[in-house]
């Protein structure tokens, strides 16, 4: 989900580009771009690199907890403060930090400050079922649907006068799946490593294009030889180094370049960041490669001794047949794969082809037609058909 919102954002920012600068005046394609129309394709870059700067960022930051809990605690800090009616309670850890499906699990551990008797746990906004064992711990007893699904839990605790602490996330995991927090403004959404390697490479194949459709800007203003034509390229070119990155990446993983096909634990973000940054800044190269990698899975070689050649009818005329006498003639082909298959149209009253010989025999009662058209197939379905006259 995170990823289709990621591609909305950049469609709805190249939108909102293209409508800008379609509403500036009229420049012939060929002519010098509009200033109106540099500014809204600078803003636009700049723009696009302070989100992808962020977005990678936060990506970066995102810690993954591997599949075993931890086997106690941290040890939890709290203001010195005396504890004020009012103060809100504020939870710094759930322990274990995830639970995983089907688990057995009887209960979970809410740490933090402020908690008092009369303090609430709630999952998904939620009251459950809850003892309080201090003001730095709340038990909260779990049930069968908390593990059911693989979905995020979230966990706030509520005081008696209604001040509600900050939520935290308790992950529900496959016993395969690790999941960590990635924090996108004041939201947090749940994350695999599979999912943050994927928008990493999205994002750096579009931080690499970005880079390289900068540089051309940069260029082509300082030389005044930015055209109105141009403007496509800049606002594209980003989307382009998404999809390269992309196919690359899945290229790599696939070990279609080098190795084996690799787990994501044996993946270094930063290297795989890195091969679709370059892949978004040198798109030409990029593509050539994969090119080459289409050449080598597709590459056909006929090891046959005998290829197959085009299959031709080399009889060039019939005989002419004469009325109450005797015929008969062979109709030779060549290529192909036999045996052949023969047939005729048009062949004079008494006169037959065999399907399997070519040959045209019979007693003719009648001649009255100049040509006779010969059909011959092989066992590949290969079909030539040839007109033959008759000649005396």
């Amino acid at each position: 989900m995170l990823c289709i919102w990621v591609i909305i954002a950049f469609v709805i920012l190249a939108a909102v580009v293209i409508y800008w600068v379609k509403t500036t005046p009229a420049v012939p394609d060929d002519g010098q771009m509009s200033r109106s129309a540099r500014n809204s394709i600078a803003l636009y870059l700049i723009v696009l690199a302070v989100i992808l700067a962020y977005i990678i960022v936060r990506l970066f930051s995102v810690h993954f907890d591997d599949n075993q809990a931890p086997t106690k605690p941290h040890t939890v800090a709290c203001a010195t403060t005396p504890l004020a009616a009012t103060a809100a309670p504020d939870i710094q850890e759930l322990f274990p930090p995830f639970i995983k499906t089907a688990t057995t699990l009887p209960s979970i551990r809410v740490l933090g400050c402020n908690f008092t008797a009369q303090s609430k746990v709630r999952f998904n906004k939620t009251d459950r079922v809850s003892e309080f064992t201090g003001e730095h711990e709340i038990l909260v007893l779990l049930t069968d649907a908390d593990a059911a699904a693989t979905k995020p839990i979230y966990v706030d605790v509520v005081n008696a006068d209604k001040v509600v602490s900050a939520p935290v996330v308790l992950n529900v995991q496959s016993p395969q799946t690790v999941v960590g927090d990635l924090f996108i403004c004041r939201s947090v959404f749940p994350i695999t490593e599979e999912t943050r390697l994927l928008l990493l490479v999205i994002l750096a194949g579009a931080l690499g294009s970005y880079i390289h459709a900068l540089k051309s800007l940069a260029d082509f203003i300082g030389n005044r030889t930015l055209t109105a034509s141009w403007a496509w390229f800049y606002v594209s070119r980003p989307f382009l180094g998404m999809a390269l990155a992309v196919i690359f990446y899945a290229a790599l993983r696939g070990g279609f370049l080098a190795g084996s096909p690799a787990d994501v634990k044996a993946v270094n973000p930063f290297g795989a960041f890195t091969v679709a940054a370059l892949v978004g800044m040198f798109t030409d190269s990029a593509t050539q490669k994969l090119a080459e990698i289409f050449d080598t899975l597709f590459k056909t070689s006929d090891q046959r001794k005998e290829k197959l050649q085009n299959m031709d009818i080399t009889t060039k005329v019939l005989s002419k047949p004469v009325v109450g006498t005797p015929y008969s003639q062979r109709v030779e082909a060549t290529g192909g794969d036999p045996p052949y298959r023969w047939s005729a149209t048009a062949l004079p009253p008494g006169l037959q082809i065999d399907a399997a010989t070519g040959i045209i025999a019979g007693n003719p009662t009648k001649v009255d037609q100049a040509t006779v058209t010969v059909h011959v197939v092989d066992t590949e379905h290969q079909e030539v058909a040839k007109e033959l006259p008759f000649q005396a």
